[in-house]
């Protein structure tokens, strides 16, 4: 995330959920793309090289009738917020899943479990860095100068890494950890930003990448990406870019008019520019 030929994968996925008066009352405004009980139906083309990826996503809520007239909240605009939401956690688990395919990984070795992988350390992060550097990728953040502010340090210039939330204590955990609050300046950082080690700055997500009893004993080892500048891309399609589509009672519902519909769809490629670039640092945690 060093390729020697281009490839696509066609794939369509759409998801399709029917709500009701009950469904409604038990899943409230929980994500689209959170574990419930959708229709899913999936149907993939033969796999390629993992260079660049096609993809043609698509979801949609139908709403009854009676949801409408029973329901004293604004169904439609709490199920629009949610399929926006929807859309673009799903661009970013298509890069994520790109991402985790590079060419560049390493294993996490200097940790004190006995697994394999072991816990991330510094000797790893810094041996990633070492194989950045070697093949000219840039920093992706400007460092961040001193102050006199009271407990806090400059920030050097920096790759970025993104990992899972459950890192977030073997990260602080390290020595040399400086997590966002020790930053001399809080401008421009990113939500999700959990803090710096060495020269690598680590954004952490919920639905960050992990492959479940995956390593040597059975437990979860978790893909933190590390990233130069531009090792990869999203390519926006002139055709058939993201879309919300809506259809009434009487577009949708119908000889009855029972029923209207709202969601998504777009057309979506990603591609890793150039594996140098970007590492995956494979870990699990104690």
């Amino acid at each position: 995330m060093w390729y020697m030929s281009k490839g696509t994968i066609p794939c369509m996925k759409s998801h399709r959920e029917r709500l009701n008066e009950k469904t409604l009352q038990q899943q409230g405004c929980e994500s689209l793309t959170s574990k419930g009980n959708l229709e899913r139906r999936i149907r993939r083309g033969l796999p390629a090289t993992q260079v660049v990826t096609k993809v043609t996503e698509l979801t949609w809520v139908e709403i009854n009738d009676q949801v409408e007239l029973t329901s004293q909240s604004p169904v439609l605009n709490q199920r629009a917020k949610l399929l926006g939401r929807s859309m673009r956690q799903t661009e970013d688990e298509l890069v994520r899943d790109m991402l985790a395919t590079t060419a560049f990984t390493v294993f996490a070795t200097g940790g004190i479990s006995a697994d394999v992988p072991t816990e991330i350390t510094l000797s790893d992060i810094q041996e990633v860095v070492r194989g950045l550097l070697g093949h000219d990728a840039k920093t992706v953040s400007d460092s961040i100068t001193g102050s006199s502010k009271f407990g806090t340090a400059p920030i050097p210039n920096a790759y970025v890494g993104m990992g899972h939330t459950d890192l977030s204590t073997t990260l602080e955990n390290i020595n040399g950890f400086k997590s966002t609050i020790e930053y001399s300046s809080q401008k421009l950082l990113a939500p999700s930003e959990w803090g710096s080690l060495g020269r690598v700055r680590f954004l952490l997500s919920s639905r960050g990448s992990k492959n479940l009893a995956a390593s040597g004993l059975g437990n979860t080892v978790y893909n933190t990406i590390i990233t130069g500048m531009e090792a990869y891309t999203t390519i926006g399609l002139e055709k058939n870019n993201a879309s919300f589509i809506y259809h009434d009672y009487k577009t949708a519902g119908g000889p009855l008019e029972l029923n209207s519909t709202g969601g998504w769809k777009m057309s979506f490629a990603q591609a890793i520019t150039n594996d140098a670039w970007v590492a995956n640092l494979k870990s699990t945690i104690l």
